[in-house]
């Protein structure tokens, strides 16, 4: 009940508007603004309907008013179904992994695009698109030359060099000259790494030293991370 009275006055206000024909006063604003707010669980096709007879002008006012008050924009008073506007960039991205690991799912990279972990932590608060995820087909990495050109036709506009390549034994020799290649020849960004470093390659390949020199502080640091993430890609 007491929902129809709310209805009723914000009728009463709309309808009285449009007999005077002036703008609404501050004060109806802001008497319709609460009485929205209250109504919001119950959705904005119940106000509008209701509302359906007023001039366009008004529903357009009412719906406009409700819609800011629960973060949608509307841009007509028609039918047309409405979308939540988009408020993140979208990074489309390519992922080339060691031809050791052929049989691999993905299931660490696609985990870590979603946490947002690893090298893809320099996309938090952007929307990540894979459009491409190969091999290399094997030293010396004869399918970088043909398959990055299915990923910028496809709208990749970043390339991630994956972090097989970076933790196996040995790691990739090749991979500065994939690169180098892929920078040059298409003009994309290229990022070392996809998920964090496992903690187990980490503790192997630090005995073995091979990460103490150029490159490799360079190549190893978007996916180092933290101890507690590494043991959690064990």
């Amino acid at each position: 009940m007491h929902h129809i009275s709310v209805l009723s006055n914000i009728k009463e206000f709309i309808q009285g508007t449009k007999t005077e024909q002036k703008a609404w006063p501050t004060s109806r604003v802001g008497l319709v603004a609460t009485a929205l707010k209250n109504l919001m669980a119950d959705g904005f096709i119940r106000i509008v309907t209701y509302c359906y007879g007023v001039h366009c002008l008004h529903v357009f006012l009412v719906k406009s008013l409700l819609f800011t008050l629960i973060g949608i924009q509307t841009h007509s008073c028609s039918s047309t179904p409405l979308r939540k506007a988009k408020t993140m960039d979208t990074r489309k991205i390519g992922i080339i992994i060691c031809d050791r690991y052929r049989r691999c799912a993905g299931g660490k990279c696609f985990r870590s695009v979603r946490e947002r972990e690893g090298a893809f932590a320099r996309y938090e608060g952007v929307d990540v698109e894979v459009v491409g995820f190969t091999t290399c087909d094997g030293c010396p990495g004869g399918n970088v030359e043909y398959a990055v050109d299915e990923m910028v036709a496809n709208g990749a506009d970043v390339v991630h060099l994956a972090t097989g390549l970076v933790v196996g034994y040995p790691p990739c020799p090749y991979i500065q000259d994939f690169h180098d290649f892929i920078t040059t020849k298409y003009g994309l960004e290229v990022v070392y790494g996809t998920h964090p470093i496992p903690e187990k390659y980490l503790k192997v390949h630090s005995r073995l030293g091979t990460w103490d020199n150029q490159p490799w502080d360079v190549i190893t640091e978007p996916t180092m991370t933290t101890e507690e993430i590494r043991l959690s890609y064990d």
